[in-house]
This record gives structure tokens, sequence and C-alpha cells, in this order.
């Protein structure tokens, strides 16, 4: 069984996975986990429907209403000096994928009061590179 020891495992549902990690959310929460040790990400309106870990589990990210990434400068994502950052630009996330090292793909929208976003983030500078939609 896959991470048999993962907190809230009635209720998680997995949306990420790595050789050492989950992404997983609980209702409207995000968490990144070992099996054992986990820690939030964010709590994210309307419940979280993508994620995407980096190949070298320095960041990763969830996504719905709204965006945000979970970063660790040394050491591992469950670590305390990790941090979690919005990014409130992109909404209403679609899908969410790693390019590289330090860049995520995302599919956003469309809304009422967006159109459809197909771009790229940086995730250490936070810039977004749209190809469709926003500019």
């Amino acid at each position: 069984m896959l991470f048999p020891d993962l907190s809230y495992r009635d209720n998680a549902v997995l949306l990420a996975i790595s050789d050492n990690l989950v992404v997983f959310k609980v209702y409207e929460d995000g968490f990144v986990s070992d099996g054992i040790a986990e820690a939030h990400i964010a709590g994210i309106y309307g419940d979280p429907i993508a994620a995407c870990l980096a190949d070298d589990e320095s960041w990763c990210a969830i996504g719905g209403a709204t965006l945000w990434l979970r970063l660790a400068r040394a050491g591992s994502l469950l670590d305390a000096g990790a941090r979690s950052v919005h990014v409130p630009s992109i909404r209403w996330i679609q899908t969410l994928w790693t390019i590289d090292a330090r860049r995520m793909g995302f599919v956003a929208g469309p809304s009422r009061d967006a159109p459809l976003r197909l771009g790229h983030i940086d995730v250490d500078t936070l810039d977004v590179t749209d190809y469709l939609g926003a500019r």
C-alpha cells in the first residue's frame, strides 16, 4: 500500500507523487508528506484539483481557485525552513506540471471573468510567462 501511515488516509486525495513525497488534499487543505511527517501547503477555496512536484523535490505546487507553491531553499519541503508562497495572479487552475528544475507549467481558467491561460512560472522569481490568455 502506498504511504500506509499517511494521516487523513480515509479522506486524502493524492494529487502528485514523486520518489519520496506525495502532495494530497483533504477537502480545501493541501499537504506534502513523506508518509510519516507532513507539512501544510495552504487552504484553497473550492478544493485543490491539481499539483506537481519538482524532480529534485525542492518545490511543489497545488492549485484550484488559486495557486500556492511550497519552496525549500535547503533541506526538505517538510522542514520548518520551507515556505509557502501564494501566486494570486493565476486563478482557476486546471492542471500543473513540472517543465524543468525551476519552472512549472499551468493551464488556468476559463471563468466568467478570466480567459483560458496557458503558461509557465519561474518558481524562484515567480515570473509568469503566458502563451495564451492574460498578458
